[in-house]
């Protein structure tokens, strides 16, 4: 997870998830590394419940919807959180929005969850506590 964020750090992943090249290839790695059942969710507020994007382009659909509403967007992590079968990502979040150019920093979570040595489940968090509240951490 450290080599993941590593090669993005400082990025403005508006531009990133925007290549198509760079799409198609991450599409196709994550394929090879993730579970057939492999799902990416987007976790907003405080609700537990997000919307759920089913497979490997599941994660690149949901990424530039959510990627939409900003100019910029940068996520820096802070801390990583070993739980066995999922590693919680403490970030470091900063954008622009599109709709009123307003700077946002925020700290969320993402929550990698693992069966085995293939990836289940990335969920993201904008609410940190709502993150390690739905992985049994305070």
């Amino acid at each position: 997870m450290r080599a993941l964020y590593a090669a993005n750090a400082g990025g403005d992943l508006t531009e990133t998830w925007n290549d198509e090249e760079w799409a198609r290839a991450s599409a196709d790695a994550l394929g090879y590394l993730a579970d057939p059942s492999f799902e990416f969710v987007l976790v907003r507020g405080e609700a537990v419940a997000g919307d759920v994007y089913p497979g490997a382009w599941g994660l690149f659909t949901g990424m530039r919807e959510w990627l939409s509403h900003w100019d910029s967007y940068e996520v820096e992590p802070e801390e990583f959180v070993d739980l066995d079968d999922r590693v919680v990502v403490l970030t470091r979040e900063r954008g622009v929005s599109k709709q009123a150019q307003v700077p946002v920093v925020q700290r969320g979570a993402v929550v990698y969850t693992f069966r085995g040595e293939k990836m289940l489940r990335i969920e993201t968090y904008l609410e940190r506590a709502t993150a390690l509240e739905a992985v049994g951490l305070d």
